[in-house]
């Protein structure tokens, strides 16, 4: 009796931790229902996230290539840059240095042109006084042409003077008698 008392305490002890663990296995399995319903969701979701990261994880190497060949296409791209700002700098000290020759060859040209300016109206200048002076010259020479004829007659007068003085002089003077000595010239043989 004393042992079945010890075991009807013991049964009841046993009794009431087993509906203590029945209560928390009842609990446990609600849990774990929960918890299993919760994973098949968040198992789906993952899945889901799975098909998604795999996706995405195509697009980012797609992209990540695409990035690749983008910067190799920059680095090209940066380098003719590079050269064409390098050839944009020479020509543009090039045209600055054509700029000032060619401001410089401005002032020339027209400090050139206002001589040609200043040297034909200079030389225009000179052709009316060329043309004066031959105005000038034709004038003179007409007036020495009048002076030549009258100096010839002039000459001729006194010429015909002198030998009309000569003539009456011979004519006082005593006859002779002129012999003149004519010389045949004799025409060589064409051959």
């Amino acid at each position: 009796m004393a042992n079945y008392t010890d075991l009807l305490n013991e049964y009841n002890a046993l009794r009431a931790n087993y509906t203590d663990v029945l209560a928390d296995y009842q609990t446990l399995l609600e849990s774990y229902n929960e918890l299993s319903i919760q994973y098949g969701t968040l198992n789906s979701a993952y899945n889901e996230l799975s098909v998604r990261f795999g996706t995405l994880n195509s697009a980012y190497n797609e992209l990540s290539l695409k990035y690749g060949n983008s910067i190799s296409t920059y680095n090209s791209l940066l380098g003719n840059y590079n050269a064409l700002r390098s050839d944009y700098n020479s020509l543009n000290s090039t045209h600055h240095s054509l700029q000032a020759n060619y401001t410089s060859l401005e002032a020339d040209y027209n400090s050139l042109n206002q001589n040609y300016t200043s040297l034909t109206r200079s030389h225009n200048d000179l052709e009316n006084e060329v043309d004066d002076l031959h105005q000038r010259i034709d004038g003179s020479e007409a007036g020495l042409t009048q002076t030549r004829i009258l100096m010839t007659l002039f000459m001729g007068t006194t010429v015909a003077l002198i030998l009309l003085v000569a003539y009456v002089k011979r004519k006082k003077q005593e006859p002779y008698v002129v012999i003149r000595k004519e010389t045949v010239a004799v025409k060589q043989d064409e051959s």
